[in-house]
């Protein structure tokens, strides 16, 4: 019955503005904690909800309460005498001017914003923050020892907290509520506090103050009971808000912290937000490396402004919006050729910026601080943005700047902010923020580094927009020649060659052992320039007319040249499975088309042709008229099982070639490099013994992905052979002084010669459009695992290809 009464008053919206949600009445009356005949005073009882919630805790509490709404106080007695409790103790009255006590526990959900109330003496007081106000005659009227539990927002929870509550009580527990729980009314951030009342003789605080983030704990809740509704998750959170408070330590994580309260005297925040964030681990890690931290309110001070006014319409005079903070226009230069002035606008609320300010805006998401010099000239400024003068003993005002944009200072931001659509901060939040302040030398000191890093960082952004993406050799190549000649030698003729274009190296071992990085040619028309990475040779760009170069930019050219040679690793790793993916894709697709001439084949009721399906291929005309006249069958018969068998032919070769190139590429992804015989190799793909191996060597070692290699050179030489009109092939192994040469040629039959576009282009298509064959994927990924492995493959001349009719190719592999 009595809660039917409540929640009607609720929805008919009488006394709203009294009304505390009932999940947080019960769960302050439990963190009160009342015992027998304990005395509890709620100084702004509202319909007496709260206290109701403290007798189904403990019947035997004495209740007692004020309320100076007349409405809400006949409401709360109408209550009460429906549960059947004596309610004399609930007065109609003002509880900052009346009342008795001390009280064992006081208990409320004080009035917010600003209140107006008279004081002993009679006269009309009038206070910005009416639950501090509240808060300070609750703690006077508790006993020493006594418990004191209110709701407050938590813009409450800031200087004042720490200079007027804090000496008197031990924090025991803050904890922030969810925004949702008060409807669409408020945005504002609202906390539970817990407090006990000090006792004359406490030296040692008697436990560390805990903070709670309730939002995280309804995260995990949902997590170990999904699909619970709403009043069992506010059940729930109670249970487990109980727990956490009663606990005897805590440890730190996203739900909640303890804080020693000596910590806590220093620090003008007491917002759950702010001490959960990584802000309050950041300011006392820097106290204890001694630095000098102060509140922006140590520093900064009020500029000369003045109130809009008919004078200031007369003026042209740029008015500084919020937007101008965070675009890249510079203000000076709006000042001094404004667009937009007061009396183009009259209805904008500015006011005048007589003096140099900084400015900051109000919205977290682009606070954007700004230093504006003003001189002979005025500007005006939108009232969204906080106007700041600074203290010259103090702050340089563009280190105050710079320490504005810092992650310490938005981390303080993001912990005070408060609204849900729209995060912002109110002045006096601002001013409670802190950094650290250094010497005035040692500022101009961090804002010449600051700049020369901001140089530094304008150049990286410039260095970064010149990359290009390379995903081969070749492009690698051309593009570590491109960014030398136009950074740095524009005459130099650039040229990159690594190990395996020399045929004598004109670094000795000895020489790159000791990092000799830079040679002159013999006849000192070529200077040689040796880029390493990890002690291991990329290889070396010549350079013509250039007799030096400074360490400065060889050690700016050797890292572009590692970045790209990683970047191009990492690409083909990458790729990898992308590559599996596309031929997967493909081999669908090849299927599909297969799919309706195999469908009719399967399906026929034609037992001669079931027979028949067991036979070989016939490839000719004259073997099938052969047949028909033995009486073996009819023509179209054959032909449908030529259909058949062609498309299983197709089907076993696709089949095959797929899974060679998916060993290829998870060797790719997955294998280092190792020391192989390229011999062995070479026979182990040799399955047909087609191979001609000149010189008949017996071991030449390289460095290799064992089966990715191996599995290339199988494609090669079975397609050396396939294409040969003798179906042999030769291979020449000739060993160099840092790689070995790999040269495999094969004569061509007349019908299979390749036209030159075909031939420049063999090997850069994954698959053609209009074959399932893979034509031209067995040299791609031959080429892709060659490169993986650290080497090269390249194909003859296109000229000495069509005059020889002969197919050949050089694959270079390292040896060390």
């Amino acid at each position: 019955m009595v809660q039917f009464y409540l929640d009607l008053i609720e929805d008919w919206g009488l006394v709203w503005n009294v009304a505390t949600p009932l999940w947080i009445s019960k769960l302050m009356a439990r963190l009160a904690s009342p015992k027998v005949n304990d005395k509890v005073w709620d100084p702004a009882a509202g319909t007496g909800r709260t206290l109701l919630e403290i007798l189904e805790v403990n019947p035997f509490a004495d209740i007692y309460g004020c309320e100076i709404n007349p409405d809400a106080y006949k409401l709360a007695r109408a209550v009460l005498s429906l549960e059947k409790v004596v309610s004399s103790g609930i007065l109609n009255c003002d509880a900052l001017n009346s009342g008795t006590g001390p009280y064992e526990i006081v208990i409320s959900d004080p009035p917010k914003g600003k209140i107006q109330y008279k004081n002993a003496k009679g006269t009309l007081n009038t206070d910005p923050d009416g639950a501090l106000t509240f808060l300070k005659q609750m703690v006077s009227r508790t006993i020493e020892g006594g418990t004191i539990v209110a709701l407050i927002t938590d813009s409450s929870l800031l200087r004042r907290f720490r200079l007027q509550i804090l000496p008197e009580v031990w924090i025991k527990a803050i904890i922030s509520l969810p925004t949702a729980s008060f409807g669409s009314y408020t945005s504002a951030t609202h906390s539970l506090i817990l407090l006990n009342k000090k006792k004359i003789d406490d030296k040692e605080e008697p436990f560390p103050a805990r903070f709670l983030d309730s939002e995280e704990i309804i995260k995990q809740i949902k997590i170990d009971l999904p699909g619970i509704d709403e009043a069992e998750t506010y059940q729930e959170l109670n249970d487990r808000i109980e727990d956490l408070v009663n606990v005897k330590s805590l440890s730190s994580s996203r739900i909640g912290k303890d804080v020693f309260h000596n910590d806590l005297y220093s620090i003008d925040v007491f917002t759950v937000n702010y001490h959960l964030s990584d802000s309050w681990d950041t300011i006392k890690t820097l106290e204890e490396k001694g630095e000098r931290l102060l509140s922006l309110s140590d520093v900064l001070t009020e500029p000369k402004t003045s109130r809009y006014s008919k004078e200031l319409l007369s003026e042209e005079i740029y008015i500084i919006q919020p937007k101008d903070l965070y675009s890249n226009s510079p203000i000076q230069d709006l000042i001094y050729n404004p667009k937009n002035t007061a009396y183009n606008d009259p209805e904008t609320m500015i006011r005048g910026l007589e003096e140099s300010a900084i400015l900051v805006n109000r919205r977290v998401d682009y606070f954007a601080p700004t230093f504006v010099e003003i001189k002979e000239k005025k500007a005006g400024i939108n009232l969204n943005i906080f106007a700041f003068g600074w203290n010259v003993n103090l702050v340089i005002p563009e280190y105050v700047v710079y320490q504005l944009k810092s992650v310490l200072v938005k981390q303080q931001l993001e912990a005070m902010a408060v609204g849900t659509t729209y995060r912002y901060v109110q002045k006096k939040d601002i001013l409670n923020i802190k950094i650290p302040v250094p010497s005035l030398s040692e500022q101009y000191e961090i804002l010449s580094k600051s700049e020369k890093d901001k140089t530094e960082r304008s150049e990286i952004v410039k260095f970064i927009s010149q990359i290009q993406l390379v995903e081969t050799r070749e492009q690698l190549k051309k593009e570590l020649e491109r960014y030398v000649q136009e950074n740095h030698f524009h005459n130099g003729n650039p040229r990159f060659q690594t190990e395996m274009d020399f045929k004598v190296f004109p670094f000795t071992p000895d020489e790159i052992q000791k990092n000799t990085w830079f040679k002159l040619s013999d006849d000192k028309h070529f200077a040689y320039i040796l880029l390493l990475s990890d002690k291991q040779v990329l290889g070396v760009l010549i350079l013509e007319n250039v007799d030096r170069i400074n360490f400065e930019v060889y050690s700016e050219i050797n890292t572009y040249a590692e970045f790209l040679f990683k970047l191009t690793r990492h690409i083909l790793s990458s790729t990898a499975s992308s590559n599996l993916a596309k031929f997967a894709h493909t081999t669908k697709n090849f299927l599909l088309n297969l799919h309706e001439p195999l469908k009719a084949i399967a399906n026929t009721q034609n037992q001669e042709l079931k027979d028949l399906l067991s036979r070989h291929y016939i490839d000719t005309e004259e073997a099938i008229d052969l047949m028909i006249k033995g009486g073996e069958g009819k023509k179209e018969d054959f032909l449908a099982i030529n259909v058949l068998q062609d498309a299983l032919k197709r089907i076993s070769l696709y089949t095959s070639f797929f899974k060679k190139i998916s060993e290829i590429y998870h060797q790719i992804v997955e294998d280092n490099l190792e020391r192989i015989n390229i011999i062995d190799i070479i026979r182990a793909a040799d399955t047909d013994k087609a191979v001609q191996i000149l010189d008949d060597k017996q071991s030449v070692f390289v460095y290799g992905k064992h089966k990715s290699i191996l599995l290339a050179f199988t494609d090669l030489i079975q397609n050396a052979c396939k294409y040969s009109p003798d179906r042999k092939c030769k291979i020449q192994v000739v060993e160099e002084i840092y790689h070995v040469e790999i040269i495999i040629s094969n004569k061509v039959k007349e019908h299979c010669m390749m036209d030159k576009e075909f031939y420049e282009n063999l090997g850069k298509d994954w698959v053609t459009r209009d074959s399932g064959t893979g034509t031209g994927s067995g040299f791609f990924s031959a080429r892709q695992s060659i490169e993986d492995s650290n080497g090269e493959l390249h194909k003859a001349p296109f000229e000495e290809y069509v005059m020889n009719k002969e197919f050949k190719i050089v694959i270079k592999l390292k040896t060390n």
